[in-house]
């Protein structure tokens, strides 16, 4: 108000008060120290009691860097990666697969990785595989992703009126997958599994059958598992593809199965197929090598997967080897490898 009376009225009105006349600086010598930085936010954890003497203050940097499960692993990051390369458009049915054969090729400690595999394992993040080619070939799924993949062998079964399927797949589900972690299983294992009743089960259906009427505790019997017999359970997972049976060997009498990812066929014929290519065109080249760059350049004629995933496979299966030169990076098929 006072600059506004003095700019129109012509009034010179006293200093403002936010206005403040400069100081005048003394001389002397600057001062070069650097100044020590603030003291770190600190708290106390709350096992600690404020009257101890001896009270350790912890900083939040200290902790966030110390709590290793804030960060996501190698082998996660490497899973992760694998499975967003996977084609989803090409194979829309197939749950995204990642081949342990690439995750070797992208991680170097096979020891630490084989570790971190287990543990996710058997805490139900993900599922080994073993795959029908006659060698130690594994695949990967993730456990969301299985789930959401049974879940659509449910809905599809169910629309053409095969109720007795969703009950043996949600047994499967929550007995069999979440307690068996190996990748194959026996026969007489799989049916003690699958039939058996838990503690909690039992407890509600007693509670139930002593509170609800004779026709609700008669629908209860028609949806429980011991309706179906074993045969008829086990012909049901093999049809919709979740098992296959183990051709047994000299050392083995029972019958077992193995595990299987549902409408994978596609994909696995794609990856022996591409596999033979590429050591074929090799075994006709000089010295068995070629460049990398080059090789990128070639379009393979019997698989509609990229061939960079392709070489990745070969790498960790131990049939290619991946030289660095002056040129860029050598493959070099390994003598005595074959798929």
């Amino acid at each position: 108000k006072q600059w506004y009376q003095r700019r129109v009225r012509g009034t010179t009105p006293s200093t403002p008060q936010f206005y403040k006349t400069p100081t005048k600086v003394k001389k002397g010598p600057i001062d070069t120290t650097t100044p020590s930085p603030p003291p770190l936010e600190t708290y106390k954890t709350p096992n600690e009691k404020d009257s101890s003497s001896t009270t350790t203050y912890f900083s939040f940097e200290d902790e966030l860097l110390n709590d290793a499960s804030l960060f996501p692993s190698d082998t996660m990051v490497g899973l992760q990666l694998i499975k967003s390369q996977f084609p989803r458009m090409k194979y829309p049915k197939t749950p995204p697969i990642v081949m342990l054969s690439i995750l070797y090729s992208v991680l170097e400690d096979r020891t630490s990785l084989d570790r971190e595999l287990e543990q996710l394992k058997r805490s139900g993040v993900l599922r080994v595989f073993k795959l029908g080619t006659g060698k130690n070939d594994y695949s990967i799924v993730f456990m969301d992703d299985y789930r959401m993949k049974l879940d659509a062998i449910k809905f599809d079964r169910a629309a053409i009126g095969e109720k007795r399927d969703s009950i043996v797949l949600d047994g499967f589900l929550k007995k069999v997958l979440s307690q068996y972690h190996d990748v194959n299983i026996t026969k007489d294992d799989l049916v003690n599994i699958l039939y058996r009743k838990d503690s909690e089960e039992t407890n509600s259906n007693n509670n139930s059958s002593s509170s609800s009427s004779s026709n609700s505790t008669n629908k209860e019997a028609t949806n429980s598992i011991e309706t179906i017999l074993p045969e008829d359970a086990i012909t049901i997972l093999v049809t919709n593809r979740l098992i296959t049976l183990t051709p047994l060997t000299s050392l083995e009498t029972a019958a077992s199965y193995t595990f299987s990812i549902p409408h994978s066929g596609g994909f696995l014929t794609c990856i022996l197929k591409g596999r033979k290519e590429i050591v074929g065109f090799l075994k006709r080249r000089k010295y068995n090598e070629i460049l990398e760059d080059e090789l990128m350049k070639r379009k393979l004629k019997s698989s509609d997967i990229s061939i960079k995933w392709h070489v990745g496979d070969l790498i960790g299966l131990g049939v290619l080897e991946k030289i660095d030169t002056t040129s860029g990076y050598l493959l070099r098929l390994i003598a005595g490898a074959d798929v």
